[in-house]
Order: C-alpha cells, then structure tokens, then sequence
C-alpha cells in the first residue's frame, strides 16, 4: 500500500512539474535581468522590413531586438511575459513590412490554458506590447508577413499553420482567418509569393504545400487547403522555403544535409541545386 501511495505522490509531482503554473499566470514577483545590450543566447530567427531600415532578431535569450541599418544600432529590445524554465524563450520573428509592427512567438504559454501557446505583436518605435492572440497550440517556428503587410502567416511546430489579418493601430490587430491543421510532422517553413497571391510552407512530413490567398480572404475563419500538394524530391527534411523574385520557382533548403533545391511551380520539379 505504502509503494502504491509513493507511486502516486511521484506520479502528481511529475505533472505538477510538467505543468507548471506560470503556463496559466504570470508571475507577481519581479524576475530581474541584466541588459547587455547584445543577445546573451542563440538567435534563432531574424527578418527586416521592405525598406531595409530596420532589422528584428529573436533569441533564446527571451528578448527580441529591433536594430537600424545599416549602422547596427539597437534601438529596442522587446521584452515577452517570461517565468522560469522555457518560459519567453523566443524562435520566430517578423517585422511588418513598412516596420511598425513586430510579431514574436515561441515558448509563450503565459495567460494561456490547456498549454496553449500565444503570438505578441510590438510596436517596433516604442518597444509596446500591443497585442497577443490565444489558441496556438504548438511552439510558434516561424512567422512572416505578406508583401502589403496585410497578411501574418504562423506556422507551428507540428500542427500546421494559422493565418491572420492584420489591421495596424486596432486594439486587436490581428484576426484569424484560416488554418490548416492537417501536417504529418513539423513545420518551420512559410513564405508569401511576391505577388501577395501564393503562400508556400514546407515541413518535415516532405510535403511542400501552395495555397491559393484569394481563395479564404472570401471565407474566413475556415480550415483550408493547399491547392498544390507535393513531395518535394531530395529529402523529407524540408526546412525553409523561399519564393524566386517572380514568382515561379521556390528555393527549398533541409535540416539534415547543406542543399538548395530549387522548384518549379506549380509541378515541383528539380530545376537546379546551386553549389552550397
């Protein structure tokens, strides 16, 4: 009886520490942090605006930096709702292409229940918390605006995409429009077609998917579906992809090996592998 009761008191402490209460609130007391003005911990993402003025860096180090170019001057270090452990650990960000908004995901479970995850959108001039949406429910990877910054894609580590509109100076500035939920693996993957027309992602499950924009701006709040859905060749692995400056083909880079494959639309076929 004894070991029964030891075997269920290390059973609940084992959730208490997987769930841990700052998933639910944040904390009351203060956490104090150096600031070095530098990332102290891996960058994991970075993006700039259209105009390259303004260069955005997250990091693990729970802080996203916003930096002029091309002097390299910090001018805000963006501050998420951090708590212990992974809490505010940052590994995605975008700036809007005219930069005045910020997006940043990552390990973001604070203010959210069930271990859901949120997106902080930023001011990037005064360094604000403006917003944050709820109901992620994996690790935000990556994230990117559309070329007329209408448009905020999410991508999650293992359960696909979200897509938002975003209305710049609302109280709520971005809105749900669509997701797709139906990835076999993870996701780090997404790029708007220079158009603003296309969105292509790619994940780990091999596939690499095109959805038609027009197509849900009609019907919001839907699940949607790539209209083009193909094994890319090369490897399963597919980590990043990238629209060419056309429009008609798409770069495709992995995780496991040092290769660019470059795609033609809408087949998918290998045209070239440049010299890595």
């Amino acid at each position: 009886m004894k070991t029964v009761q030891r075997c269920l008191i290390s059973i609940i402490c084992l959730i208490s520490f997987m769930s841990p209460a700052y998933a639910l609130d944040p904390p009351q007391t203060p956490l104090l942090r150096i600031e070095t003005g530098r990332h102290t911990s891996i960058i994991r993402r970075i993006d700039t605006d259209r105009s390259g003025r303004w260069l955005v860096t997250a990091s693990e180090d729970k802080t996203a930096r916003v930096w002029e170019l091309p002097s390299g001057r910090l001018t805000q270090t963006l501050r998420p709702p951090i708590a212990d452990g992974f809490e505010g650990e940052l590994r995605s960000i975008a700036i809007s292409p005219d930069g005045a908004l910020v997006a940043a995901g990552g390990w973001t479970q604070i203010g959210n229940s069930n271990g859901r995850t949120s997106l902080y959108i930023f001011s990037r001039k005064d360094g604000h918390l403006v917003g944050r949406t709820e109901g992620h429910t994996d690790l935000i990877t990556h994230l990117k605006f559309s070329p007329d910054g209408k448009m905020l894609v999410a991508v999650q580590a293992a359960l696909g995409i979200r897509l938002y509109e975003v209305h710049t100076g609302s109280d709520m500035p971005l809105r749900l429009v669509a997701q797709d939920t139906s990835y076999g693996n993870q996701s780090y993957g997404a790029d708007f077609s220079p158009d603003g027309k296309q969105l292509a992602t790619s994940s780990y499950d091999g596939f690499i998917r095109i959805y038609d924009i027009a197509a849900f701006k009609k019907n919001p709040n839907q699940t949607i579906s790539p209209v083009t859905r193909g094994k890319a060749p090369g490897d399963n692995y597919l980590s990043t992809v990238k629209f060419s400056p056309d429009g008609t083909r798409l770069a495709v880079g992995f995780s496991n090996v040092p290769r660019v494959n470059v795609l033609s639309i809408p087949d998918l076929a290998v045209l070239y592998s440049p010299s890595t």
